[in-house]
């Protein structure tokens, strides 16, 4: 199926980024219940029916990313959530039983929203595996 999201033609279709998200949903047990692609400026892509995220909130992400706020906690949609994992290219913050995963490209974030605890690691990995696919198709 991800062979389907990586066809070079299918990038001129409108919907394109619906296929994407759709994609991340799909992937059974991971727990996702929400994703979105969004630009770095806050602009969305394309979001699954719930998804939130403040363009003001999306604009702060690289500033975590490139180290220059070294805060353990961040605060997404009002509420604050701590820092489990990061680097340069993807961050991953919890509050109770839900998770943000969030990968950069160079366009855009992938970001979804996990709840099963045990699956983070899995949907992280999908989620940063589809940042770099962005990459590789100049996105």
């Amino acid at each position: 199926m991800l062979g389907m999201l990586l066809h070079p033609g299918i990038q001129q279709g409108p919907n394109v980024w619906k296929l994407w998200v759709d994609y991340i949903l799909k992937q059974s047990g991971l727990g996702i219940r929400k994703a979105a692609l969004v630009h770095h400026d806050g602009s969305v892509c394309f979001a699954s029916k719930g998804f939130a995220l403040a363009p003001s909130d999306v604009q702060k992400l690289d500033a975590y990313l490139e180290g220059t706020n070294n805060s353990e906690r961040i605060t997404l949609n009002g509420y604050s959530y701590i820092i489990k994992d990061i680097d340069q290219k993807h961050l991953v913050a919890f509050s109770g039983s839900k998770y943000y995963i969030i990968a950069k490209s160079k366009s855009m974030y992938v970001i979804a929203v996990c709840e099963l605890r045990s699956q983070v690691a899995a949907a992280t990995s999908l989620i940063k595996k589809l940042a770099r696919r962005l990459v590789e198709k100049d996105f």
